[in-house]
């Protein structure tokens, strides 16, 4: 789901409205007398926060992680997290349920801004994408009403907030019109590069050093 470009929120609407149990519904109905403070109804429903926790979890690439927490003497019960690099990684421990590519790809996507409003389903094509080329920060989506007509546009987040950088707003379209642009011409230079490699491999190896030699 979360490859497919849903958010956090909509995943988890989407567990609760398919009737999957959450980790500690299935925990409790496994026999686990497993408690926790964040149970604020009858029944603990699926959060983005629980969602996020588990997209971010090495344990599905195989992955051991442990001694994340640890407290400072014996007398105190109070645990708090310790430094990434003080923890107990095993890579390839298990068999993965997810590859590495696709994991990879949901940390990208964790690392954007991929909020979405009520009604809206999947994030905006753009989103945590668009940048200012001026101060690096990321655009803002906005959408303004006109004689009735509804109009998108981005625009630089820093003006928005502070004025300390221009808006450079542009209409949606023409942003979307310009990536397409550009990905198609990405994708010509790639296979123009296969036709040579492909090209170049057919050619004999006393041929390409005779050529090299010609060159120098």
């Amino acid at each position: 789901m979360k490859l497919q470009g849903m958010s956090q929120d909509s995943i988890a609407n989407r567990l609760n409205e398919l009737g999957i149990l959450s980790p500690f519904e299935y925990k409790i109905s496994s026999g686990s007398r497993y408690e926790t403070g964040f149970r604020q109804k009858e029944q603990a429903l699926w959060s983005s926060v629980t969602v996020r926790r588990i997209l971010e979890n090495e344990v599905y690439i195989g992955n051991l992680v442990q001694g994340k927490r640890t407290t400072p003497n014996h007398k105190v019960k109070q645990t708090y997290v310790k430094p990434e690099d003080d923890w107990i990684r095993i890579e390839k421990n298990h068999e993965p349920l997810v590859s590495d590519r696709d994991f990879e790809i949901v940390q990208r996507l964790l690392g954007m801004d991929t909020r979405t409003s009520p009604d809206q389903k999947q994030v905006y094509l753009l989103s945590g994408i668009a940048v200012c080329a001026d101060c690096g920060a990321p655009m803002t989506r906005k959408v303004s009403t006109v004689a009735g007509k509804k109009y998108a546009y981005y625009l630089c987040s820093t003006n928005k907030e502070t004025k300390r950088c221009y808006s450079h707003r542009i209409p949606e379209k023409d942003l979307e019109d310009a990536v397409l642009v550009m990905l198609k011409q990405h994708i010509q230079n790639i296979l123009h590069m296969k036709r040579v490699l492909e090209f170049v491999g057919t050619v004999p190896f006393q041929e390409i050093n005779l050529k090299k030699l010609q060159n120098i």
